[in-house]
């Protein structure tokens, strides 16, 4: 990941600081879909496909980590969607379908004051971030548990055909936050 170049054209800083926007918005997209929960989509939009990327990328949180896409779409996908039609159980009068998953529910992710470092090759990169976001899974009497949640989020990024895409993601959640607490009674600890 070293800079080995000590100057750059204006033509390839131009690609540079293009390619460090491509990345923010890629960023910005994958909170997108997380919280919108259209995980299947920053699958295949997001994340590598190249078989010699495939295998080794990565996803990690506070509580979990994987290693290779199809572990990656166990857990980021198919276990999220099997927990969502459980969310849907305790609601007797709700449909069981793909089409009412995350209902009673509200999840926000932000991606804030992203710092990206390019290869000097350009061919991969990292990013730093800050995740501030709300979880709130809501219960049939009106109540619900909701969270404000905030982290650090860490990416390396390898680029594909010319786009970059994520490979391996790591999210640490520091602060986690019930909401209408009073903060300072709040012990360290993640809710999940």
């Amino acid at each position: 990941m070293s800079e080995n170049k000590c100057s750059y054209t204006q033509e390839e800083q131009v690609y540079r600081l293009w390619d460090k926007e491509e990345i923010k918005d890629l960023m910005n997209r994958f909170a997108y879909y997380t919280a919108n929960d259209d995980r299947r989509r920053a699958i295949t939009e997001l994340w590598v496909g190249k078989p010699e990327n495939y295998a080794s990328a990565s996803l990690g949180y506070n509580n979990g980590y994987y290693t290779g896409m199809d572990n990656i779409i166990r857990h980021y996908v198919v276990d999220a969607q099997a927990e969502r039609f459980r969310a849907l159980e305790p609601y007797g009068d709700v449909e069981h379908t793909e089409r009412n998953l995350g209902h009673g529910c509200s999840f926000v992710h932000t991606m804030n004051t992203p710092y990206i470092e390019l290869a000097g090759d350009g061919q991969t990169a990292k990013y730093i971030g800050y995740d501030c976001g709300l979880y709130c899974v809501g219960k049939p009497d009106g109540d619900s548990d909701s969270y404000f949640i905030f982290g650090r989020v860490y990416a390396d990024l390898v680029n594909e055909d010319g786009v970059f895409k994520l490979w391996h993601l790591l999210m640490t959640y520091d602060h986690v936050i019930p909401a209408g607490r009073d903060y300072g009674e709040v012990p360290p600890q993640a809710p999940w």
